[in-house]
């Protein structure tokens, strides 16, 4: 109805349909990226072709200390304050303030008005928006692609620094180790199809997402902004834990995918081919969740020195009423997992054994 409302109709259209339960959403979206970089990509073109090479004679040195303004002033400054309260660290935002291009719409907005208001309105200076936003678009997209990763390692936000954690399944003994993750710094994201498991995670204030296990494309859409780099599948299901720990291995689990001992494995002891088994090879999700049931609470117990710990570990895996999770640093507060294939760890006096189940007197 309005001239020149195009941009406000399609954002409140995009607005009401990702608000609205429709059917095969996500093919939808799929379809509009497709046409996004092929029309943005023709617009980039038609706005760029109105631009006169004799233009960009009118910048001066007062255009580049703009351009320096709007990257190091006005753009931080928008961030802080649209982040404020946020979880965001600062580095984080500082990052964000970083990466900021400029595209489409600035220059098509540019083009439209900056034509109007020198021909229309004959405004002095109006000759000088055009190429003036086109040389931001330009710079803060040369810039920003080639300085983003020396930028996100210098501030400590890249992935490689992902140490989040991924918990499939939303059992008890699942929100309890959650729990404590949390407690000691630790980003937790919790997956299960059960809406009812679900909603007790969040009555815990936890980040629990219900999600089909096997929908691969939406697992990673879902949690894709995570801070996640390991994984742990505890589920009830062994071959949902050993599904999650294949498919995953190399996306939300960048640095590790784990899961249960099978009940096959514990029978046959056959650990030898599953590096990847938590904590204890004779705590199936069978076992696992019995000792939940009975014994529902994590315990802590200083260790003297490595001799302490193996003969603890040795204890725990001939007793069904306690499982060791994590060795917990007494200089930094670090967490280890455990894993059932007992592997080397350097355990100096004073460290923490970090137990599920029975107190130990």
């Amino acid at each position: 109805i309005v001239h020149e409302s195009g941009l406000l109709s399609v954002v409140v259209m995009g607005m009401a349909l990702g608000n609205m339960n429709i059917p095969n959403i996500k093919e939808i979206l799929d379809f509009k990226e497709s046409l996004t970089v092929l029309l943005i990509s023709v617009l980039f073109i038609l706005l760029s072709a109105n631009m006169d090479m004799s233009d960009l004679t009118l910048l001066t040195w007062k255009s580049f200390l703009l351009f320096v303004i709007i990257i190091l002033v006005v753009r931080p400054v928008g961030v802080f304050l649209s982040t404020f309260n946020s979880d965001l660290s600062f580095n984080e935002k500082l990052f964000i303030s970083w990466v900021g291009p400029r595209g489409i719409v600035a220059a098509g907005i540019a083009s439209l008005f900056g034509l109007r208001l020198q021909t229309e309105y004959g405004l002095e200076g109006a000759e000088m928006l055009t190429p003036l936003v086109f040389m931001v678009v330009l710079g803060t997209v040369v810039l920003n692609a080639t300085s983003a990763r020396f930028v996100a390692s210098m501030l400590n936000v890249t992935e490689d620094n992902a140490n989040g954690i991924t918990i499939v399944g939303a059992n008890a003994g699942a929100r309890m180790i959650a729990k404590y993750l949390i407690k000691h710094g630790r980003d937790v994201t919790i997956l299960d199809n059960s809406n009812k498991m679900i909603e007790e995670a969040k009555a815990m204030n936890l980040n629990a997402i219900q999600a089909n296990i096997f929908e691969e494309a939406t697992i990673s859409e879902k949690i894709e902004l995570s801070n996640s780099g390991f994984l742990f599948a505890m589920t009830s299901s062994d071959e949902v834990n050993q599904y999650a720990c294949d498919h995953y291995n190399n996306t939300i689990a960048s640095k590790g995918a784990y899961r249960l001992v099978t009940h096959q494995e514990m029978q046959n002891k056959a650990l030898e081919t599953s590096p990847n088994a938590l904590f204890s090879p004779t705590a199936d999700a069978l076992n696992f969740g019995e000792v939940v049931r009975d014994h529902g609470q994590i315990n802590e117990i200083t260790l003297t020195d490595a001799a302490h710990f193996n003969t603890l570990l040795e204890k725990m895996d001939d007793d069904d009423t306690r499982i060791p999770i994590f060795v917990k640093k007494k200089s930094t507060g670090q967490l280890s997992v455990i894993h059932a294939i007992r592997k080397e760890q350097l355990i100096e006096e004073g460290d923490i054994l970090v137990y599920m189940g029975a107190t130990i007197s």
